[in-house]
C-alpha cells in the first residue's frame, strides 16, 4: 500500500471537485431525458431514476469506473500514478488489487485519454514528422510466425497548439490511407511543413500551392518534442503491442500539452461528460486486434 508520505503528494485539485455533487447529474446517461428522480443510495454514492426510460442511474454511470466493485478513491489513486508513469507491478503493490486489474484500469484510463484528447481538426499552419516503428505483439498469445512489418507513423502540431499522432500505413506508403487518416484531418487551406520522409514532402507540395507561407513562431522544436515524447515512453514501457498504440498516444498527446499534468482536468471532463460513454468493458479491451489497414 502507498505509504503515509506517498499520500501526502497534491492529486492537483481532485479532492475539490465534489465527486458526488448532484449538481453534475442533468440529464439520464441512457436516454438524454432531463426528467428523473432520486432513487435512494448505494453505498452513499446517490442513484436517480429516469422518468422516461425506467432505468437506475449514479453519477458513476459511464465513468472509467463503471461497475467497478473498488472506491473511486482507489482509482484516482491509479489514474495519478499512472500519469506519473508508474508501472502496473507499482499500481498493484501500492492499491492491493492484482496485476491483471491493473492491467484493464490502465487500458480503461487509456481510452478515456484518447476520447477526450481526439482532435477534430488541425489547421492554418501544421508541422508534421515521419516515425517508423516495428509492428509489435507483445503479451500476445497467438502471434503470428512470419517477419513483423514496418507501420508508418505521423506526428504533427499546428499553430493553434492541435497535435495528431498515429499510424497510418503498413510496409509501403499509402496515400490513400494518408488522405483518408491524416488529410482528412486538417482544416482547407492548411499549410503544411513535413521532415523526414519524400512522399509527404511532395504530398506537401502540392498542398501548398497557392497558398502563402504563414507568419507564426511555430518551429518544428514542438513536434520534435512530441516524437521524443513518444519514444521515452516506449522505453518506460519496454514497447507496446500494436493493438493498444492509438491509446497509448493520448498519453503523449496530454503530457505534451501541459508539462504541468493537471490530473483534476481528465476527472472534471469526465463528470461533465457524463452523457458520452467513456466506459469500455475488459471483454473489448480483451477482443482488441490489431490495426485495420
Amino acid at each position: 500500500m502507498l505509504s503515509n508520505e506517498e499520500k501526502n503528494v497534491s492529486l492537483n485539485g481532485v479532492e475539490s471537485l465534489g465527486l458526488n455533487d448532484l449538481s453534475k447529474v442533468s440529464a439520464c446517461p441512457h436516454c438524454k431525458s432531463e426528467e428523473f428522480i432520486k432513487y435512494g443510495r448505494y453505498k452513499n454514492i446517490p442513484r436517480f431514476k429516469c422518468k422516461c426510460c425506467d432505468r437506475t442511474f449514479s453519477i458513476r454511470t459511464n465513468t472509467i469506473w463503471y461497475y467497478s466493485k473498488k472506491p473511486t478513491e482507489v482509482w484516482k489513486w491509479f489514474c495519478f500514478l499512472q500519469t506519473e508513469g508508474r508501472s502496473l507491478q507499482f499500481c498493484s503493490d501500492a492499491l492491493n488489487i492484482s496485476i491483471v486489474t491493473a492491467f484493464y484500469w490502465r487500458h480503461k484510463f487509456l481510452n478515456v485519454l484518447k476520447v477526450l484528447t481526439d482532435t477534430e481538426l488541425l489547421s492554418n499552419h501544421v508541422f508534421m514528422i515521419h516515425h517508423f516503428i516495428n509492428e509489435s505483439y507483445k503479451g500476445s498469445k497467438t502471434a503470428p510466425t512470419e517477419p513483423r512489418e514496418k507501420l508508418w507513423m505521423i506526428f504533427s502540431y499546428d499553430s493553434n497548439n492541435n497535435i495528431l499522432n498515429m499510424p497510418y500505413s503498413r510496409r509501403i506508403w499509402s496515400r490513400n490511407n494518408f488522405e483518408k487518416l491524416i488529410y482528412s484531418k486538417l482544416a482547407p487551406r492548411t499549410f503544411i511543413s513535413s521532415f523526414g520522409n519524400n512522399y509527404i514532402k511532395v504530398f506537401a507540395k502540392n498542398n501548398n500551392k497557392r497558398l502563402k507561407i504563414p507568419v507564426d513562431d511555430l518551429s518544428v522544436d514542438k513536434v520534435r518534442e512530441i516524437l521524443y515524447s513518444y519514444k521515452a515512453l516506449m522505453y518506460r514501457t519496454h514497447g507496446i503491442s500494436t493493438k493498444y498504440l492509438s491509446n497509448y498516444l493520448g498519453l503523449v498527446k496530454v503530457g505534451c500539452i501541459s508539462k504541468s499534468f493537471d490530473l483534476s482536468w481528465i476527472f472534471k471532463r469526465i463528470y461533465d461528460d457524463v452523457l458520452h460513454e467513456h466506459y469500455i468493458k475488459s471483454s473489448k479491451i480483451k477482443r482488441l486486434t490489431s490495426l485495420e489497414f
